[in-house]
């Protein structure tokens, strides 16, 4: 299987909310559609950056890194 971090843009931004849903659902959270835009909006700041991963061409999940400074990322 291939594996590709593929820079998020909001040509992917259904599939990000439905995974960012699966995500906080996984964590016993629960958020609806509003709740996820808004979470989307946060990650794509500028101190983050938010991945799409991509196996052999489809989406099978994310990554964000939060910098915390120049030397820290979370």
């Amino acid at each position: 299987m291939e594996i590709i971090l593929k820079p998020y843009d909001s040509a992917s931004e259904k599939t990000m909310l439905c995974s960012i849903i699966a995500f906080f659902c996984v964590h016993h959270s629960q958020v609806n559609d509003t709740e996820a835009l808004e979470i989307l909006s946060n990650w794509t700041k500028e101190d983050s950056e938010l991945y799409d991963i991509l196996g052999d061409g489809v989406s099978v999940g994310f990554i964000r890194l939060n910098w915390r400074g120049p030397k820290g990322c979370w």
